[in-house]
C-alpha cells in the first residue's frame, strides 16, 4: 500500500529586524515546507455500449450488462456509494437507424484496491465487450496543504521566538503575513498494476504508468512587531 501522505517540514528562513525613529521595530521570518501528496485516490471507468435496431432493445441489454457489472463490483466488496454512473448516452444513427445505448459505471477507491487489481478485472471484464480506464489522483488536497501551512507558521513562530530571546527583544504582534506556493514537483512513476491476463473476453484496458505523488513549495513570510527588553523596563 502506498502511504497516504507525507510531509516534510523544511525550514529556510531569514530574519531581519527593521527600524526606524517613527516606525516600530519588526522581525520578518521566513520558513518554507515542502508538501508531498500521494496519488492515493483511484478512478475507476468502465465503458460500455450496446446496439439494436429498436431503442427497447438496445436499452434493455446495456441495463442487464450494467447490473451484472454493478453486481460484480460489489461482490468483489466495493460500497454502492463508491459506484456511481459516470456517463449514460441514447444516439440513434442517422444512416442505419440503429440504437446505441452508451454507458460508463464509475468506481472510486483508495490505492489499496491496486493489491487486488487483476481479480477485480477478471471479474468484470468477461462479462461482455467492456472498456477500462484506470486514473489516479490526489485526494484531500487542502486539507494536506492547510496542515504543511499549520506547521510552517508554527516553526517559523518559534524561530522568532528564539531570535528574539537571543538578541534582547521581547516578540510582540503579528504585523502582516504572506504565502506563497511554489511549482508543482512530480514524484516517483510507477506502473499501475495490471497483468495482460487481465484483458479477458475481447476487452479494452488502458494500461498506463502514473507519477505516485506530486508536491509544491509552502512559504509563509511572518513579520512581528518587536520591542528592545529595555524599552519596556
Amino acid at each position: 500500500m502506498v502511504p497516504k501522505m507525507i510531509i516534510f517540514l523544511v525550514l529556510v528562513w531569514s530574519a531581519s529586524v527593521t527600524a526606524a525613529s517613527d516606525t516600530p521595530k519588526t522581525l520578518a521570518v521566513d520558513g518554507s515546507a515542502i508538501l508531498e501528496l500521494t496519488k492515493n485516490k483511484v478512478t475507476l471507468d468502465f465503458s460500455f455500449s450496446t446496439t439494436k435496431t429498436s431503442v427497447s432493445s438496445s436499452v434493455s441489454i446495456n441495463t442487464l450488462l450494467s447490473n451484472n457489472i454493478e453486481t460484480a463490483l460489489t461482490t468483489f466488496g466495493i460500497a454502492d456509494a463508491d459506484i456511481s454512473v459516470g456517463s449514460y448516452e441514447v444516439t440513434q444513427d442517422a444512416d442505419t437507424g440503429d440504437w446505441t445505448v452508451s454507458k460508463t459505471i464509475t468506481v472510486i477507491q483508495t490505492d489499496d484496491i491496486l493489491n487486488n487489481m487483476d481479480t477485480l478485472l477478471n471479474d468484470v471484464l468477461p462479462l461482455g465487450n467492456i472498456s477500462f480506464n484506470i486514473t489516479m489522483s490526489v485526494g484531500d488536497v487542502d486539507d494536506a496543504y492547510n496542515t504543511a501551512l499549520v506547521e510552517a507558521v508554527q516553526s517559523a513562530k518559534a524561530r522568532a521566538d528564539l531570535i528574539a530571546t537571543e538578541g534582547g527583544f521581547t516578540l510582540g504582534d503579528v504585523l502582516s503575513m504572506r504565502t506563497y506556493t511554489g511549482e508543482l514537483q512530480v514524484g516517483e512513476v510507477a506502473a499501475i498494476p495490471i497483468s495482460s491476463g487481465a484483458s479477458a473476453a475481447g476487452a479494452t484496458v488502458t494500461k498506463s504508468s502514473a507519477a505516485t505523488s506530486t508536491g509544491s513549495t509552502v512559504k509563509v513570510r511572518v513579520i512581528y512587531e518587536i520591542t528592545a527588553k529595555a524599552d519596556v523596563e
